[in-house]
């Protein structure tokens, strides 16, 4: 249900990243190999992206009507910002604490709590600050 593809365009997929970009952050996928290209796009069906990011705002116990707020119908942009963010956090924090960071509060949202800053403001400021850590190398 949730195969991801390697593509040399992205076509009407969602992309998740690039094979370069998840070894880059030590990421692995059963369809990745040693000699995939790095420029390879890992990509989704919309439809399996859709069921993924639901899934995963299910996972940060929002209700039908906040997941449809933040799916903003299901736009393309919001999904793809959803798998970013899980993606994310599976690389700076551990499993446990994920879902603390998404229902903690965070300065950098205004002190509000980061689920709360998604739902009201959208997803793109928290893609940012998580990928500007990430591409830190953590905290």
């Amino acid at each position: 249900m949730n195969a991801e593809t390697l593509a040399q365009e992205d076509g009407d997929n969602i992309v998740l990243a690039t094979v370069g970009e998840l070894r880059m952050y030590g990421l692995r996928l059963p369809s990745m190999t040693d000699d995939t290209p790095d420029h390879l796009y890992v990509t989704f069906p919309i439809e399996n992206a859709i069921n993924i990011a639901t899934s995963i705002l299910c996972s940060w116990k929002l209700t039908p009507e906040q997941q449809s707020t933040v799916l903003k119908d299901n736009d393309r942009q919001r999904i793809t910002d959803i798998l970013h963010i899980e993606m994310y956090l599976d690389i700076l924090v551990s499993r446990e604490n994920k879902l603390n960071w998404i229902l903690g509060k965070n300065k950098a949202f205004s002190d509000m709590r980061v689920i709360d800053y998604i739902i009201q403001h959208g997803t793109e400021k928290v893609v940012g600050y998580l990928a500007l850590h990430a591409d830190g190398g953590g905290w």
